[in-house]
Order: C-alpha cells, then structure tokens, then sequence
C-alpha cells in the first residue's frame, strides 16, 4: 500500500494517528502495515516527471527502408545505414514525421515549423555508429498537456482529473538490443531495432504519485492507439517509459533526482517509482544524501538497482546532424505544396478518448466511471459504441452487461474480440430478453456465455431448446415457495427467531430448484407474506 501520505492530507492531518492505524490495519495484513509506517512519511512530497518513448506505426525505420517487424529473426532487419557502414546517409520516413504531427495535435502542443535534427554521441555496443540522431534542442513539438483520469483510492472511487503539461515531442531513432549470454559470459547484438523511428514526449515533473503515473501512462496508450501512431505493445518494448524522480519536503526546492530507465509494463511503473520513493525518503531521514545517478528496475526483487552516475554522462555533445536538412512544415494560412500540411494532418485526427467518453455520459447515460473503463478496453471499445447506437435508450443496461458479463467471460476463456460469435445487435436483444423479464439475469448471463463460446443458435432458440423462459406465474411460484418451505424447517425456524439472512437462503433454494426460471421479485413478495404468517 504506497499512496505516500495523499490519504492523510485528504483527511485533514499529517500524522499517523491510532485512527489512521487502525483503518490502514483493516485493509491490509500486519508486515505491510509496518513498512508503510516505517517507509513512508507523510511531509515528503514526491515529484515525478516522465518521459515516454513510443515506437512508430511504421513498415519501415526512421531514416532507412529497413523493415520493423518484431518477430523478424535476429539482424535480418538491418540495412546499411542501420549497421553504421561509411558512406551510407539517412532519409526520412515521411510516415513517422505525420504520425508525430497527429500526436502532437492529440496532445495539444504547438507544431514547430522549422525543426532540426541533432546528434547525441555516447558509447554503447547496441549503437553503431556512436551517436543517436535526435531532436534535443529544436523538437518537432513544444508544450502542450494531456489531461487524465485518476480514480480514487477512497471507498467511493470517485473519479479525479489532472492535468500535466508537455516539455517537448521529438523524433528519434531507437537503438539495438544487447542480448545477453550468462552461460558462456557474453553479450550479442540485434540491430533489428536500431533506426526504428521514436516519438519521446518529455512530461513536466507534475506527477505526485505512482497511481497519477501509471494514469497518465494508461490515458497516453489510449491516445496512441486512438490515432494508430503507436500500438503501444509494452511486452514487445514499443512503448517505454523513464520515471525522473525526487522527493522534497512541501514547500522546498526540487531535491536531487534519479532517472529510472526503460519501464516496460504498468506494474513495473507503480512498483518502481513506489520503490524509489520510499528509497530516496529513507535515505534522506538516514542523514545520507541522494545520488544524482540512472537506476534500472528489476522485477524478480521489486527493487531499482544503479546504473550509473549521471554526473559522469551529462555531456552528450550534441551537435547538428550534418546529413538532415532542417525539416519543414507548413499549414493552410502558409501553404507550400512541397512540405506537409498541418492543417490536412489535422483533419485525419479521430475522435479522442475524452470526447468519446463526454458522448458515452451525455448521449447514452452512462456513469463518468462506466464510460471510463468501457473506454479503457480499447479492442472492445468498437463493439461497445456499435451496440449503444442499436439501441441508445438501453444503452446503460447493455454497459452493465460488457463490464459485468461479457467481460468476465472474454477474460476467463481468453477469447479474441475479433473472433468471437456474440455480435452487437444479439447482445442488446438478450439484454432487452431480460429488461422485459423474458429471462432471468442468471439465464442471461449463461445464454451470452455460451454464445461466447460458439454457440451458433440464436438467444429465443436457445431459450426455447432448454425451456428457460423466466416463470412469472405467482401461484407457480407459490407452489414452489410452499414445497420448498415444507422441506427445509430449518431455514423457516431461524427466519422466524429474526435471522433475516435465512430468507435469502431460502430464495436462492427456490432459484435453484426452478433452475434459474424463478422471477425472483415474486418470489421473495411471496416468501415475506407466507413466513409472515407463521411468526
């Protein structure tokens, strides 16, 4: 439990009280408890900045024809220019300039017309040529924000929105990959990586905790996909994330930062700048000093180990890329029909995650957390706005069956979205079987699993083969109340001394015997007037 004290300023003081104590204790075991109160202190403030790197949508690198496929064998990837050769020049992927142009706009960040391309020289086995072709000082982008969802940690899970702004958006080629050999102690390099057309969006320090990072991380990846720039696959390393983190007293200066490098999955997010918080806090309480240094996380001990110094590796020498023309860009107010167009990118530019959840809240009356998770499941979010539009009027009943259903089992059987049988327009009419009391919300829920699960017939033949029509009939059901209070005392004896949870008991027995047919409203109407009697 790492929420670094935000709990106790939301309840109005700093320090760990018997109260606080207490509530922490109830919902979580004793060893965590007391390395939250040993680790964390509630007067530190944390300050995150991250900076995101995200691979490009592209069939080839950023400044050769090379291919990017992932599961390409190993260097068969690779051109000339990749591996360094001299002589050899880079020639810009039109396609990467125009997938970063339609994330900046999605970001809100102001296009530069005119930008250049910079050399970063430092030694590593995995880059050739010595150097990264970058845009460190004149980025294709500048400032703009992204504005994110943060639900609350409290019981209510309310849901908060913060705002953190955009440093830069830069192009920059990615570099290799180092394998790494313990058994015969050596390191191999794949090239089929290096050159591979980045886009780095550098976040101000505005995030104040893991849970606003790995929120603002989840909310990006949305974007990205959204605008197909980036599929944002973490497993595959095409998107990754560097935490520069501090901590401070409230009200001080910045303390010393560490950059946590290469993040590749949501959990390594939390877990890692978790870690460094509570690190760098206890360092500091300990009378030490924190090092200004790289760090990299590893998973199997949950724990952020040096690199190196970044004292050591400040001076990249950067310097113009001689071989790259600066690259220009125009828009309709200066319009060159040489350059790319701003404004004819723009108007490719989707609807964005935050629109699409305005419209789920106000056109189709869903809550601001339904249209937030519906959102966030980004393969199922077609299928959602498909069936909403079948039928807007009972699009927030169809909402609660894909969270609550659908969902459930998609996940359990791991089933392709693309592939499975239950089209749109079939899952709004079980959900309407069930509004008009058709079915019961049990048949319901087994009729769309077996669809799920390739089930071909249609839900009414379904319904009809196993005789599942819902049993509405109040002397039916007053039949199948008086046999089953008749065969179980027990439960009747313990409603009648007060024990009102034997009623439920009772109930669920009679759901169980109707074989999920029992309208269940009737049925417990039915059980209060005849227990009532009998008390």
């Amino acid at each position: 439990y790492c929420n670094h004290g935000n709990i106790f300023k939301y309840m109005g003081y700093y320090e760990m009280t018997e109260m606080a104590l207490n509530f922490l204790s109830s919902r979580i075991n004793l060893s965590s408890l007391r390395y939250f109160a040993s680790q964390v202190k509630t007067d530190w403030e944390p300050v995150i900045g991250l900076e995101v790197h995200a691979q490009i949508n592209s069939n080839t690198k950023l400044f050769s024809s090379a291919g990017t496929n992932f599961f390409a064998p190993v260097n068969s990837e690779v051109s000339l220019f990749d591996a360094a050769i001299p002589g050899t020049l880079p020639v810009l992927n039109k396609a990467a300039v125009i997938s970063a142009v339609k994330t900046a706009l999605a970001l809100n960040a102001n296009i530069e017309m005119i930008s250049w391309f910079d050399r970063k020289h430092y030694f590593y086995s995995d880059l050739p040529a010595g150097y990264q072709i970058t845009q460190q000082r004149h980025p294709i982008a500048t400032g703009g924000y992204l504005k994110f969802p943060v639900i609350s940690t409290s019981k209510s899970q309310h849901i908060l929105y913060k705002t953190c702004h955009i440093k830069q958006i830069q192009l920059e080629q990615d570099s290799g990959r180092s394998l790494h050999d313990e058994v015969h102690q050596r390191s191999l390099i794949d090239l089929n990586r290096a050159g591979i057309g980045l886009m780095e969006i550098v976040f101000e320090p505005e995030i104040s905790s893991e849970e606003e990072a790995v929120s603002l991380v989840k909310e990006l990846i949305l974007i990205l996909r959204t605008l197909e720039t980036c599929d944002c696959r973490l497993e595959e390393g095409s998107l990754r994330v560097d935490a520069n983190i501090s901590v401070r007293k409230c009200g001080e200066p910045y303390g010393t930062r560490t950059e946590i490098k290469n993040l590749n999955s949501l959990r390594c997010i939390s877990n890692a700048i978790c870690f460094e918080i509570n690190r760098q806090i206890k360092t500091l309480e300990a009378g030490k000093y924190v090092v200004n240094e790289t760090r990299s996380y590893d998973s199997s001990i949950k724990a952020t180990l040096p690199m190196r110094d970044k004292e050591d590796t400040q001076d990249y020498r950067f310097m113009p890329e001689p071989n790259l023309p600066p690259l220009r860009l125009c828009n309709d107010d200066n319009y060159d029909p040489e350059l790319l167009n701003i404004s004819e990118i723009e108007k490719t530019v989707p609807t964005l995650p935050e629109d699409i959840r305005k419209e789920l809240v106000l056109q189709y009356g869903l809550s601001d957390k339904s249209a937030l998770i519906i959102t966030s499941y980004w393969e199922l979010l077609p299928y959602s706005l498909e069936a909403f539009k079948i039928d807007a009027s009972h699009a927030n009943e169809v909402a609660k069956v894909i969270l609550n259903v659908f969902l459930e089992v998609i996940n359990k059987e791991k089933l392709e979205i693309q592939k499975i049988y239950l089209r749109p327009e079939t899952l709004v009419e079980i959900t309407k079987l069930r509004l008009n009391r058709v079915i019961s919300t049990e048949i319901r829920d087994i009729i769309i699993e077996m669809i799920l699960k390739g089930d071909k017939r249609s839900p009414l033949q379904i319904i009809e083969d196993n005789d599942w029509t819902q049993i509405s009939d109040k002397e039916t059901l007053k039949s199948l109340c008086e046999i089953v209070i008749k065969n179980h005392p027990k439960e009747v004896k313990a409603y009648t001394k007060g024990k009102k949870n034997s009623l439920q008991k009772i109930a669920t027995i009679i759901k169980q015997e109707s074989n999920n047919r029992a309208d269940m409203s009737i049925v417990v109407n039915i059980l209060v007037e005849i227990l009532g009697k009998s008390k």
